[in-house]
């Protein structure tokens, strides 16, 4: 099962998805798109224009179509487009 927690800037989603993980050992977790981007060595401006937004949708769907199994995910898709 998939599983993704959207909403609002600084409202707990990772605090959530955190406790989640603790509560379904079975279910790995993914951290939101921005992050794994950061990672990778993309460096996002202060304020993130609507190309960045993109990448991070790009990128956040990629997660959700090459991840199988059980799985939380950190923001979506749906949480990309509202920033857009």
């Amino acid at each position: 099962m998939k599983i993704a927690v959207s909403g609002a800037h600084r409202v707990g989603k990772t605090t959530l998805v955190e406790n989640l993980h603790e509560a379904l050992p079975d279910y790995e977790c993914k951290a939101e798109a921005y992050y794994e981007l950061q990672e990778t060595g993309f460096d996002f401006p202060e304020i993130p224009e609507v190309e960045d937004y993109v990448m991070m949708l790009e990128h956040s769907i990629k997660q959700i179509t090459e991840s199988d199994g059980n799985i939380v995910f950190d923001k979506c898709p749906v949480d990309m487009l509202a920033y857009i």
